[in-house]
């Protein structure tokens, strides 16, 4: 018999630094998303990612954890959609957004997801098939708002 572990929510502003830390230390962290930025591929309160540290380029399509440097204490889970100046910004966008964030620094960037864990589905973020789907995905943002649209009208019948 398996034991289900109780889920604990704990403040970003407390929870990340520790995520950092883990990191630095050469461990993975795997732990639940909150928000619907990256619906619908990742889900609020019901997905969860494990997260490494950079060990290679970031290239577009990335999934990547950062620390705003517009907020503080403020962590974002987004897509790498562009990267300026030989690698040294970069601009992400939510799955689930409609519009572009403001660039950042690449060293804003604590982590890089390497899996989603959905339900009992584990998707690798390298494999071919998954990086087709992403890709087909970022193309489609021009017609995003029709494609949530769909999504979100069959999610609910």
């Amino acid at each position: 018999m398996t034991e289900k572990k109780e889920k604990r929510i704990v403040a970003s502003h407390l929870f990340f630094p520790l995520v950092k830390s883990l990191l630095g230390e050469g461990y993975d962290v795997k732990f639940t998303v909150s928000g619907i930025s990256m619906s619908p591929l990742i889900r609020d309160n019901t997905d969860a990612v494990i997260i490494t540290a950079i060990n290679r380029s970031l290239k577009k399509g990335d999934i990547v954890l950062f620390e705003s440097p517009y907020e503080k204490d403020r962590y974002i889970l987004h897509r790498i959609t562009r990267i300026f100046r030989g690698g040294k910004s970069l601009q992400t966008t939510g799955d689930g957004c409609l519009g572009r964030d403001m660039p950042i620094k690449t060293d804003c960037v604590i982590a890089i997801v390497n899996t989603i864990i959905r339900g009992n589905m584990i998707i690798d973020c390298s494999a071919i098939k998954w990086k087709f789907v992403f890709f087909l995905w970022r193309t489609a943002f021009p017609i995003r708002a029709l494609l949530i649209g769909a999504i979100n009208r069959r999610s609910r019948s």
